[in-house]
């Protein structure tokens, strides 16, 4: 059995032990020959830290960690280069940047015999500009200076919800990064990753040389699975993964393409995997929602929090594709701007379904993570207690679905309403429709089964269609119709699902009717 790497993070270390790595030499090697300022942002969880290890050797000229892929006859291995790495993904909230700078940067350089590491706090006491310490390598070693930082948002984003705090980091981070383009002659290669561009109007001022990767053909298959290299890669796992779980390699494939497939950083047509998603599966070989262990970043569920971020009408207006960020709302100006929209985009959980000039109209990137949100934030919404109990609804209203028991629909869905309560906000006012649907939908997801013959869901748009045990059911969710409307519409439909069920919802009597 292959070795498939979890939380690894360092490239010697996978490939000294013969862990199973994706070529992706070939793409690091046209970013560094194209250019050579870059700014990666992807969410967490998505291969950040393996890259800039990779990209750590390959300047280190560590060759033989490169046999066998496209670098080791690509790449010039007369040329080396000493870098400076810093990753801030250990960063507490009491931490002085320059403190912690001080203690966790890391110099290193490549001697004949071995590799030197060095914390910059032993290498020179300059260490509250990056210009500082660039000039101070390029001195020692006549040589330019690779520059490699890790979520270099980190900082601003752990304590978001405190304005003033967030602010004086963005400015501090600002001086640190100054300098830096008036020393270009010293500097090969500066590449820095992060979730967002919460610093724009700070370091990006200084950095305004930064290529930004976020939705770039250079960083597309950089970090992601593609369906070509799973088949490529990985056939004997996904093969096994499809005899564990007693199905056709086909049935497999469908499954985890709907679970796992979906992200979208260039080309639509050709979506992407992500690479903890499919490195457990293959370990593991049981389907089951594995970003969901990497948990919600705590500046989302805070930001969620602290906004009273009204959830449920982000997720409609994914559902019916009217959610839409504009590229001007990623480069944020002040941390007044920053939306929940871009938040979840940049967290990945909801991804660009096509980009139109600018403006970018999201949706849900795949099933795992549609389950993940809406139970999530359900619980973050209506508290754990309640949670469990619209869960168990939820159970019971799945059961009812599949054995079409109509007057059970209904008792269970005036349980969820009158459960949730009178809710007042202008969305519920203004369209009790969506709201509804929305809501349903969140409740359903709380029940997730991956077999393929229990309870698979899919969406259509604004209506709710399930796929169990092989059937399709259609639910139309409608407010305050009368009889003959909802037969009239019945006709339209009858050949949509194998069962069509009407939920109408008199809002007045707060009555439900299923027909």
């Amino acid at each position: 059995m292959r070795k498939i790497p979890i939380w690894i993070q360092d490239f010697k270390e996978l490939r000294t032990k013969w862990f199973v790595y994706i070529d992706k030499t070939e793409d690091v090697l046209d970013m560094v020959n194209m250019n050579k300022y870059y700014f990666l942002p992807r969410p967490r969880r998505f291969g950040k830290s393996l890259l800039c290890s990779t990209m750590k050797y390959l300047f280190l000229w560590e060759k033989q960690l490169f046999e066998w892929l496209y670098a080791e006859k690509n790449r010039d291995w007369e040329q080396d280069f000493p870098v400076v790495y810093i990753s801030f993904a250990g960063w507490w909230s009491k931490d002085e940047i320059e403190e912690y700078i001080w203690d966790n940067g890391r110099i290193v350089y490549k001697n004949w015999w071995e590799i030197e590491e060095t914390r910059i706090k032993e290498f020179t006491n300059k260490y509250n500009k990056l210009q500082y310490i660039v000039e101070a390598i390029y001195e020692k070693y006549k040589k330019q200076v690779v520059i490699l930082i890790d979520e270099y948002d980190r900082p601003v984003l752990n304590v978001l919800q405190e304005k003033e705090k967030a602010e004086a980091l963005r400015e501090e981070f600002r001086d640190f990064y100054s300098g830096i383009k008036d020393i270009d002659n010293q500097v090969r290669f500066f590449f820095l990753t992060g979730i967002t561009k919460i610093l724009k109007m700070s370091i990006f001022s200084v950095l305004n040389n930064l290529q930004d990767l976020f939705y770039n053909p250079i960083a597309y298959k950089l970090i992601w699975y593609t369906q070509s290299e799973l088949k490529e890669y990985f056939k004997e796992e996904l093969k096994q993964v499809a005899e564990f779980n007693w199905l056709t390699e086909e049935e497999s494939k469908k499954i985890i393409k709907q679970y796992y497939n979906g992200y979208n950083f260039w080309d639509p047509s050709d979506t992407v995997y992500n690479p903890w998603d499919m490195n457990n599966l293959m370990l593991n070989k049981m389907f089951n929602m594995y970003r969901s262990s990497t948990g919600i970043p705590s500046s989302v569920e805070e930001y969620v929090r602290w906004k009273w971020i009204n959830v449920e009408e982000i997720i409609d207006k994914l559902y019916k594709e009217e959610l839409i960020v504009n590229e001007t709302d990623l480069n944020l100006e002040d941390l007044n701007t920053i939306t929940a929209e871009v938040l979840f985009l940049t967290s990945g959980y909801m991804t660009v379904g096509k980009k139109i000039v600018n403006k970018m109209i999201c949706k849900f990137p795949n099933k795992q993570v549609e389950n993940i949100v809406t139970d999530y934030f359900t619980r973050l919404r209506y508290g754990r207690e309640k949670a469990y109990q619209l869960q168990s609804i939820s159970e019971n209203l799945i059961e009812w679905i599949k054995t079409q028991d109509k007057q059970k629909i209904k008792e269970s869905v005036e349980e969820v309403l009158n459960y949730i309560g009178n809710v007042s906000y202008e969305w519920y006012v203004r369209n009790p429709e969506g709201w509804l649907k929305t809501l349903l939908m969140m409740v359903i997801n709380l029940t997730v089964d991956f077999s393929i013959t229990e309870k698979h869901f899919i969406r259509w748009r604004s209506d709710i269609v399930l796929v169990i045990d092989w059937k399709k059911y259609l639910l139309e969710i409608k407010v305050d119709w009368d009889e003959e409307q909802i037969k009239e519409q019945l006709k339209k439909y009858e050949q949509e699902a194998d069962v069509l069920m009407w939920i109408n919802w008199d809002k007045k009597k707060n009555e439900v009717k299923v027909v």
